[in-house]
């Protein structure tokens, strides 16, 4: 591996004018780099004995060293910048010969975000005891001839997708359908609950917008489900109301194992106002067609994750109907989780982002409605996860229900109009 003058260990040599050096920092030099060659370039690294690899979807390590026979320091590189920090990491690992092997995951002048997790062939994932001592995080494995799954969250990736949506395909009154292809044509599925052509009030679900952001896609899966369990409730919310859920909004960046961005190094939830993007784009056509069929989209639900369980809502007084409507649900969220003791806590942040492109936003101010940004934390319980997504969902269907047509305002408050080719 070779060193420039500055210290920072990468992949490749670089040259590059002195100009464009100046004031640089490491993570400013390294993206030269990625520029010039590409990021990921390599996919594979050992010693001899131990063999690293990230071939694979949703692989990504921006560089491997070994500084011993027994250690390995491995680089952790975002796709482009600048860039919401999550740094994300998922490799194999396996030895000729059992050794034992201390890896040390580097992330420049970020911190680290996703703890380790392992998993063997047909196994479940299973964290790894660690350090983080400021820039790094580090851990030890015992390295065999099987191979070790290592990642910064359990992997769910095109596969588990279509697995999911694969279960829905006998069912006569649910569609799967391709709304449109990713900057690297990989399809974009839309599930669809539409009952009878009079149904004309819609619920939208999201999520995926940004790749490593498992978590939130646990409680889309959990949320969606129960949507769609034979209940009574639901029979009578899905008699009234149609669903369109897209789960993978992002699947270049969660192939390409990105920490943000799709393949363009956009982020999708700041471009629901540019709309510069074919995956958001592919969505605003399939609200377009839903809005010039008559009918009417009413509420939104956009899953994500971060560091803590958090719902960020608009403000009851922006404008949005009914006014009161995300914080009610919310509300009896609370109670409910803490009546039946689950060891969690609803947190509301309200606020606008009226210039950022984000979901939320542009819902609100096209539609007159709400729409919520459902975060749940990187280390949450996954169990916790799927009992909070199922009670939310069973209290949506029935405020929804609850509350009349004419309270759900499908009036555009500000004019969001976009190319949608």
């Amino acid at each position: 591996m070779q060193i420039l003058p500055t210290r920072c260990h990468l992949r490749q040599k670089v040259r590059l004018p002195i100009s464009r050096l100046i004031g640089y920092t490491c993570l400013n030099i390294l993206f030269s780099l990625i520029t010039l060659h590409g990021a990921h370039a390599e996919s594979a690294c050992g010693n001899g004995n131990v063999n690293i690899n990230w071939q694979f979807e949703a692989g990504a390590i921006g560089g491997c060293e070994f500084v011993s026979e027994q250690a390995v320091v491995l680089h952790l590189v975002p796709e482009n910048i600048p860039i919401n920090s999550s740094p994300w990491y998922a490799f194999d690992v396996s030895a000729k010969q059992t050794q034992a092997l201390q890896v040390t995951l580097s992330v420049g002048e970020r911190k680290p975000r996703y703890l380790p997790k392992v998993r063997m062939a047909g196994a479940q994932w299973q964290t790894l005891p660690y350090e983080i001592n400021a820039n790094t995080l580090r851990f030890n494995l015992l390295v065999t001839e099987q191979v070790q799954t290592i990642a910064g969250q359990e992997l769910l990736v095109s596969d588990h997708y279509q697995q999911w949506l694969e279960k829905y395909k006998e069912n006569p009154q649910i569609t799967v359908e391709e709304i449109g292809q990713s900057s690297e044509q990989r399809a974009i599925f839309a599930l669809q609950h539409q009952p009878a052509s009079s149904a004309k009030e819609w619920l939208i679900v999201l999520g995926r917008q940004h790749p490593p952001e498992v978590t939130g896609a646990m409680a889309l899966f959990a949320f969606v489900d129960q949507l769609l369990e034979q209940t009574a409730q639901n029979q009578r919310f899905l008699q009234r109301f149609n669903v369109l859920a897209i789960p993978l909004l992002n699947p270049d960046g969660v192939s390409k194992g990105n920490w943000r961005h799709n393949a363009n190094g956009i982020d999708l939830n700041r471009d629901w106002k540019a709309f510069s993007q074919v995956e958001t784009q592919a969505v605003k056509r399939r609200f377009d067609e839903i809005t010039k069929a008559g009918g009417n989209i009413v509420y939104a639900v956009d899953f994500h994750s971060t560091w803590h369980d958090v719902f960020y809502t608009m403000p009851s007084d922006h404008g949005a109907q009914p006014a009161h409507f995300t914080e009610a649900w919310l509300d009896t969220l609370a109670k409910q989780i803490s009546a039946q003791q689950i060891e969690f806590k609803v947190v509301q942040k309200p606020g606008t982002n009226q210039d950022n492109g984000v979901f939320k936003q542009f819902i609100a101010d096209t539609y007159g409605v709400h729409a919520i940004t459902y975060e749940m934390g990187d280390n949450t319980d996954r169990q916790v996860i799927k009992q909070v997504a199922e009670l939310a969902a069973d209290i949506l269907v029935g405020q929804m229900l609850a509350t009349e047509a004419t309270a759900f305002s499908s009036v555009s408050t500000n004019d969001k109009s976009a190319p949608t080719q």
